[in-house]
This record gives structure tokens, sequence and C-alpha cells, in this order.
């Protein structure tokens, strides 16, 4: 019985351990922005608007008739939200938010 209580505390301790060395929230590895709309222009020399999760709109014109490849780097357009995109929280301490609900 003392074998199996100490195989159980080994296994807590060794979890609790791989916990602490290497806890964290996980996370998606993509560098770049994410497109969340694509819209394709009706006429063939329209070329494509992309959407990213920002709100900001790029455009790549096409060149000459359908079907043909796309015509240098996508040209920024501004931001869809009208804003600049997320806003950045900066953490704060227990003093200051006790401070301000005094």
């Amino acid at each position: 019985m003392a074998k199996k209580f100490f195989y159980v505390c080994a296994g807590l301790f060794l979890l609790a351990g791989a916990y602490a060395m290497g806890a964290r929230s996980a996370g998606a590895q993509s560098g770049s922005q994410q497109v969340v709309g694509l819209v394709a222009s009706t006429q063939c020399s329209g070329g494509w608007m992309v959407i990213t999760a920002t709100g900001d709109v790029y455009h790549r014109q096409a060149i000459g008739e359908c079907n043909t490849p796309m015509n240098g780097a996508p040209e920024y357009w501004g931001n869809f939200l009208g804003g600049t995109g997320p806003v950045k929280a900066q953490q704060g301490s227990w003093g200051q938010l006790k401070a301000r609900y005094r």
C-alpha cells in the first residue's frame, strides 16, 4: 500500500514540476495579420480587396485581362473600423486599482 502511495505522490510531484517549468497559455504561431474577408471584383480588371482582423483594408490591382497575375505589392487603403486597430492595454498594480476605487 505504501508503494502505491509513493507512486501517486511522485506522479503529482512530477506533474507540478512540469507545469512550473513550462506553463503558459497557448497561442497561434502566425507572424502576419489574419485575413478575415476577401472581396473579388466582378470585373476582370478590378483585382482583390482583403480585410484583416484589425480592420485594415488592402487592395491589389490585376493587370490586363482576366486570369492574369497581380501586379506588385498590396496597397494599403485604410482602416475599415475607423481606428488604428486594437487598443494597447497596460496592466496596473493592485495599489493603482485600490486608489482608483477608494
